[in-house]
């Protein structure tokens, strides 16, 4: 096989394009299909790092902390101390059941059974029909991560607990303010 025969698909009109080739050189990555929440979110930066941590799975929760060879206490401190504190059992599943999620989206406006994670992100990369309603969908979902991050490290680390009404407050003040 000849091998300039393969070097003619990357010519356009008589000239060697090297942006062809450049893009058919680059790997093809499968599509994030949560993007659409992340992307133009004029989030604090700490809530979109912490937002890109939790879509991605990195988080150090327990589960990853013990896989680092670190030894901690396995509770859950936001869920409960039966249960071992991983990122698709009990830290993520607090969000998403009503530590607050529930409360604001009725303060929202907006009527929505709360489900798992992975039903709940299904649910926030829908919602394109009212773009300002998506946006601020998607930054409430950045400030309630990383709120109820700051508390579980709040309560694992310096043994501080928050009220329900307090954490609902923190939530609404960093909306109003950021908004």
């Amino acid at each position: 096989m000849d091998p300039s025969a393969d070097l003619n698909k990357y010519y356009i009109k008589g000239k060697f394009s090297i942006k062809k080739l450049y893009v058919a050189t680059m790997p093809q990555y499968p599509k994030c299909h949560w993007k659409r929440i992340t992307i133009d979110l004029k989030a604090l930066p700490r809530h979109q790092f912490i937002l890109l941590l939790a879509m991605h799975g990195k988080l150090p929760t327990v589960d990853r902390l013990r896989k680092w060879g670190l030894s901690i206490a396995s509770d859950c401190v936001l869920y409960g101390k039966d249960i071992e504190e991983t990122m698709g059992t009990s830290f993520l599943n607090v969000i998403t059941r009503g530590i607050c999620g529930a409360a604001l989206l009725k303060w929202l406006g907006g009527r929505h059974q709360i489900g798992s994670w992975n039903a709940e992100i299904e649910w926030l990369t829908k919602r394109s029909s009212c773009r300002v309603r998506a946006y601020m969908l998607g930054f409430l979902f950045a400030v309630v991560i990383y709120r109820v991050w700051a508390e579980r490290n709040q309560r694992r680390f310096q043994g501080k607990m928050i009220s329900s009404l307090q954490r609902m407050k923190n939530i609404i003040l960093e909306l109003h303010i950021r908004g």
